[in-house]
């Protein structure tokens, strides 16, 4: 069986790709507000702003990521999750740094589901993860048999995470990959803890399933 949590590794974008997450922190969410000062915008102070969002954007990119999100996409949807946080900032100043990462994972939920509304029918759902393409391991290790079972896994999971439906795939990725709490959940979500908890027991099913199909095309068959 595989244990995706000891062999899949997170992902960040791989140094020199041309993602959000490069640009100056402004650069990053300024374009969907309107800046009357350097360091105000509609009123509210940057900086501040700055300090507790910058360590949750590698999390809110690992969700789009696994939300769906395609490499293209990616620079208008984390902006989108963003600006969300910068208008109710005076509501979420007091949230604690862990608190914070919790909301805006949620968030990333929404903003995923909108993209792939806004897509066009003609393309594909879900566009898997290219480690060539604009990822690399987070704290990879430099051993190459290492690095090609963490690749190889990674690949796995993404696999796995392409057949679950949307609802439930969110769910375990929120829950089970970015730990956050059945609690958190739902009040993130605006769900009972009661339909949390059966979200979290159906994703797990689900997941165990498609990965029962993902592993079973490997272990071929005896003649």
């Amino acid at each position: 069986m595989f244990d995706w949590k000891q062999h899949a590794p997170s992902i960040v974008p791989r140094q020199g790709a041309r993602t959000a997450l490069e640009r100056p922190f402004e650069a990053r969410f300024l374009g969907g507000l309107t800046a009357r000062a350097p360091d105000r915008v509609e009123g509210r102070p940057l900086e501040a702003f700055r300090e507790a969002a910058e360590p949750v954007i590698p999390a809110i990119w690992r969700c789009l990521r696994r939300f769906g999100v395609r490499p293209d996409e990616l620079d208008d949807a984390l902006q989108t999750v963003l600006v969300g946080l910068f208008r109710n900032w005076e509501r979420l100043s007091s949230f604690s740094p862990e608190a914070l990462r919790s909301y805006a994972c949620c968030a990333s939920v929404g903003v995923a589901r909108d993209v792939g509304r806004s897509r066009s029918r003609t393309t594909r759902r879900f566009e898997p993860l290219s480690l060539q393409e604009d990822l690399q391991l987070e704290a990879a290790d430099d051993d190459p048999e290492t690095r090609a079972q963490q690749r190889e896994a990674l690949t796995i999971l993404e696999a796995v995470l392409k057949r679950m439906p949307d609802e439930l795939r969110d769910i375990f990725v929120l829950h089970v990959i970015e730990q956050l709490s059945k609690r958190e959940l739902a009040s993130h979500l605006g769900i009972p803890e009661g339909t949390a908890a059966s979200r979290i027991r159906r994703a797990r099913e689900e997941f165990a399933r498609a990965l029962s199909e993902v592993e079973q095309p490997s272990k071929g068959t005896s003649p």
